[in-house]
């Protein structure tokens, strides 16, 4: 019965050890989809401070030529206003992209947590596999170390009968 228990801890040790590996490689990858997510969002970030820097900029253009000290073509004004309007609106659709990254590095990171939550239940299950495996091992040993103590005792009593003599009852009590 042992050795059958002992078989199906080790099939389960073994699908165990699989899952841990899956596990494992899991997290590796959602790691590598993190890192991935926080470098195009840090490049992202780097891009909106040039766009809102080009924005000041075009604000700054515009202020100064509304500002009256020379005389403004109404062209050029409307030209720099279009060209305004169109930096904002890049503006704005960062700001969407930035929300997207920050809720894909969100669900990503939840992701990670989960893996590793999952990691950490399979190392515990793995660990009282090979606790459970390790006790039925040590209870076979026992077994096999009684039943040789007993052919060792047999084996002593079959002489003594062979030489003639009987066991006293210091002997046969000493290997009971």
């Amino acid at each position: 019965m042992q050795d059958r228990s002992s078989r199906a801890f080790r099939v389960v040790m073994g699908r165990l050890e699989r899952a841990d590996a899956k596990l494992r490689e899991t997290l590796r990858e959602q790691l590598d989809q993190l890192d991935d997510a926080r470098a195009r969002l840090e490049a992202h970030r780097t891009e909106m401070v040039r766009v809102r820097d080009e924005l000041a900029h075009q604000d700054a253009r515009i202020d100064g030529l509304l500002d009256g000290g020379r005389p403004v073509r109404i062209d050029a004004l409307l030209g720099w206003q279009e060209q305004r309007e169109r930096v904002a609106a890049q503006h704005e659709s960062m700001r969407a992209g930035l929300h997207a990254l920050q809720a894909e590095i969100a669900r990503v990171d939840e992701a990670v947590a989960l893996t590793r939550g999952a990691i950490v239940r399979n190392d515990a299950r793995i660990a009282l596999c090979r606790k459970r495996i390790a006790a039925l091992q040590a209870q076979a040993q026992m077994r096999m170390d009684d039943v040789q103590d007993e052919e060792t005792e047999e084996g002593v009593v079959a002489r003594m009968l062979a030489r003639g003599r009987a066991p006293s009852d210091a002997m046969t009590r000493r290997f009971a």
